[in-house]
């Protein structure tokens, strides 16, 4: 992530895939540690044969961060090959349970070996039952028992189906159980996932000699062909986990606390953690808590931690008050400014010394003025000026996103729509106060201030794009608004968020005069056609002025509509409603002019009101996302 700019797009990306798709159910940090990987000095050119490691082909730890921060390509190739893959082949694969998105962001450390991905993933539905019903997010529903173990059968925090840890560095006493709480019966775990103990490991030892004196982060996956895999396996998380994920304290850890304050000294990543003996359930909150048996080991799945090679963690996100402020957070922390203090003060200062110096300062300016301006420095210096690593510049030229996500995405100015729609239905007033005044008419109307409803940025004119028509001579003023009112006759069915999401528009080519000029094709020949079908068009209705040239196409696959502007307030503020309503009528009701959403006479609420039938089951589910995000802020 580069630019505040970049961060805020990031954000309004994972909204919109929050809107579209749900909640997110699981949260995971995976640090890939490049200067430990064979692959990554295979990449910066080492003669590393990757399928017999030795020690001496490693080099030293020192000698193989030199090699790796000197390589910056090499780094990035290998995190993006890595994060692919294990997207690939083990998230979507359904290592974590089945998923129907996820969502990941890039951070780099400040160091050139290290760059971090954080991933919101979003659980198939039936997981989380209480999701499917639309008026259930204010209080948190009673959930059965077979819905909540089938959500603890598919999904895990610690990544094992019950963690049997027996290490000897148990020491927080373990506390009784309230008894109403529903206990898990877990059937007896698979011996290939049980939770890794020093005892184990004793009895589980690599062949090699060399492998064995190397760290375990540059030890090669286990071979599924291998023989005696299940306890290669088991010994490769044990030494992981122990190398790499259990917590030690550092002066990070207590960075908020102040002695002078009187603070209770505590670990800020909340280690030691409790120990819980079984698993257990809250019926009536839906609160699900997890068994652990050992207080300073982070979250992990046993398969992702042998892929990455490195630290890592696993968040689960249940329903209730703490789940909504963890989402909300985790949304922020995935996006937040990577530039350090010191290099935050250096800026700033730098924007006071160029203010100082400028030429078109004047003695006649306020102390207001001189304020505003500064600020407006500092800001834009943050905002433009930040420090970029090689890997992260190797990865932008090598075009290389900054995140990674199942779905694509489409840009929709809502607002602009949402102005214009508020322009005609101002107009329509006006010509029936013109009518009534004619006949003496002088009463109150309900619309006198609508012109209020979007603040001081009402003035703020539509946009267009400027494209052909039908020559290359001539050009028009079209926008997805014009799209959408001169769609095609056979959409008049679709909303303004689903047409975004299901059609794009392309210039005509002779494939598509074809397409178009076929009659209604037998089902028997569309059995008998080879291949994949034809995406399916549609052309624009004669008043569209590109109605020659372009016509709208079909997505191979659904995208997730990115609305741009100001986000759509909440439904329970007076000072809002309006523009809450106007912007679903907007969204989701059919609708070609303004007089198909709103009666001249009516404010938007009232429309809202006498038109919500007509809102489908699936636009109101992302109605309440809509609205639970918001939740989350409080």
């Amino acid at each position: 992530m580069g630019s505040a700019y970049s961060r805020a797009a990031l954000r309004t990306r994972i909204h919109a895939l929050i809107f579209n798709q749900d909640l997110p159910s699981i949260f995971l940090t995976l640090n890939p540690a490049d200067i430990h990987s064979p692959v990554a000095l295979y990449f910066a050119g080492v003669n590393v044969d990757l399928d017999n490691i030795r020690i001496e082909q490693l080099m030293t730890t020192y000698k193989r961060a030199e090699t790796i921060a000197s390589h910056p390509v090499a780094t990035a190739k290998f995190f993006h090959l890595l994060i692919t893959n294990i997207l690939d082949t083990m998230i979507v694969g359904d290592v974590l349970g089945p998923v129907k998105a996820y969502f990941g962001t890039v951070e780099n450390q400040g160091r050139e070996d290290i760059i971090k991905e954080d991933l919101d993933q979003f659980k198939d539905e039936y997981v989380f039952e209480n999701f499917d019903v639309a008026n259930t997010w204010s209080t948190p529903p009673r959930l059965t028992r077979d819905s909540i173990y089938a959500a603890i059968s598919t999904t895990d925090l610690s990544g094992f189906k019950q963690n049997i840890y027996e290490s000897g560095i148990l020491s927080t006493p373990m506390k009784e159980l309230s008894s109403s709480s529903i206990f898990h019966d877990s059937p007896s775990p698979n011996k290939l996932l049980q939770t890794p103990t020093h005892d184990r490991l004793k009895s589980v030892t690599y062949a090699s000699h060399n492998v064995s004196k190397l760290i375990p982060a540059c030890l090669p996956t286990p071979n599924p062909s291998s023989p005696n895999f299940a306890a290669r396996f088991r010994a490769d998380v044990v030494q992981l986990v122990e190398a790499n994920n259990i917590h030690k304290h550092s002066d990070t850890c207590y960075k908020y606390w102040n002695a002078n304050r009187g603070d209770k000294k505590s670990c800020r990543m909340r280690m030691p953690r409790k120990l819980i003996p079984v698993s257990t359930i809250d019926p009536d909150t839906g609160h699900i808590s997890m068994r652990r048996s050992d207080p300073w080991i982070n979250s992990f799945n046993e398969y992702l931690i042998t892929a990455c090679r490195s630290n890592m963690d696993i968040k689960l996100i249940w329903s209730g008050s703490d789940a909504k402020a963890l989402v909300y957070y985790i949304t922020d922390y995935v996006t937040k400014m990577s530039l350090s203090f010191h290099d935050t003060f250096a800026l700033v200062q730098k924007s006071i010394t160029s203010l100082k110096t400028a030429s078109n300062q004047t003695d006649t300016e306020s102390a207001i003025e001189k304020s505003r301006k500064l600020v407006l420095r500092c800001y834009n210096t943050l905002a433009s000026q930040q420090e970029l690593s090689g890997v992260q510049v190797a990865s932008y030229l090598m075009n290389w996103n900054d995140h990674y996500t199942t779905h694509k995405l489409e840009g929709l100015f809502l607002i602009q729509i949402e102005r214009y729609l508020q322009t005609q239905l101002n107009k329509m007033r006006t010509k029936q106060k013109l009518e009534h005044s004619v006949h003496d008419v002088t009463d109150d109307d309900v619309y006198d201030n609508e012109e209020t409803i979007d603040g001081d940025d009402n003035n703020v004119e539509e946009h267009f794009q400027i494209q052909s028509a039908e020559s290359d001579k001539k050009y028009v003023l079209v926008n997805t608004r014009v799209d959408y009112q001169y769609r095609s006759e056979i959409l008049k069915d679709i909303c303004l968020y689903d047409f975004v999401s299901t059609l794009y528009k392309k210039k005509m080519t002779a494939t598509d005069l074809k397409y178009l000029s076929k009659t209604a094709v037998s089902i028997e020949e569309n059995v008998n056609q080879k291949g994949r079908l034809p995406n399916e068009r549609y052309p624009f209705q004669k008043q569209h002025p590109q109605a020659t040239a372009y016509l709208m196409l079909k997505y191979s696959n659904l995208h997730v509509p990115i609305l741009y502007g100001p986000q759509i307030p909440r439904r329970d503020r007076d000072e809002t409603r309006e523009r809450y309503s106007r912007a679903l009528l907007t969204l989701f009701v059919l609708w070609r002019t303004v007089a198909d959403l709103c009666d001249f006479n009516r404010t938007w609420e009232d429309a809202l009101k006498s038109r919500q039938h007509l809102i489908s089951t699936y636009s109101w589910k992302i109605i309440e996302n809509i609205q639970l995000l918001h939740e989350y802020k409080k």
